[in-house]
């Protein structure tokens, strides 16, 4: 049981890109529980989950989500036209494989069309890819995705969570 509470606040701050004065709100204000151990507090999947889950930090990470957006767009000079969208993909690999054959099919997408792009890998299989191109090449993607089969972080969460509920 002890080994499953594995993660630290900081190893949350780094899933979430929130500080890790954040996290010790969430835990503060009762929306993250945790065990400490040794003085230092402890986290399992499942309270993550149950984090992610909590309306508050929802609302956190739309605005957080939206400040990338904006740093983004601040950082690049890619022209801006009508034809032009940006997309957030939130993605949860379930293996490294998985990842690679995405990677490779973007990749060969890239060598023929303009995109701007910057990838934050939160963790080995969990990676946040947000992307400026054409609008019918942000549809290729997405369907790339979808192809490869990889979750969305949020169905992962759901479908984790009910799985949790129903045992």
């Amino acid at each position: 049981m002890f080994e499953d509470y594995k993660y630290t606040i900081s190893d949350i701050a780094k899933m979430t890109k929130l500080t890790d004065r954040t996290i010790r709100n969430y835990l503060a204000k009762g929306n993250l529980k945790g065990m400490k151990m040794g003085g230092q507090w402890r986290f399992s999947k499942n309270d993550i989950y149950s984090l992610f889950n909590n309306d508050k930090f929802e609302d956190d990470m739309k605005h957080k989500t939206l400040q990338n957006i904006v740093d983004f767009f601040d950082s690049t000079d890619y022209e801006k036209n009508h034809n032009t969208a940006c997309c957030i993909f939130s993605l949860l690999f379930k293996d490294v494989e998985q990842k690679k054959n995405l990677f490779a099919k973007l990749k060969e997408i890239k060598s023929k069309e303009e995109i701007k792009e910057k990838i934050s890998f939160i963790d080995e299989l969990n990676v946040k890819l947000v992307i400026i191109a054409k609008t019918e090449t942000i549809l290729e993607i997405a369907s790339i995705i979808k192809e490869v089969q990889v979750w969305y972080l949020e169905n992962i969460l759901t479908n984790t969570t009910l799985s949790i509920l129903g045992s």
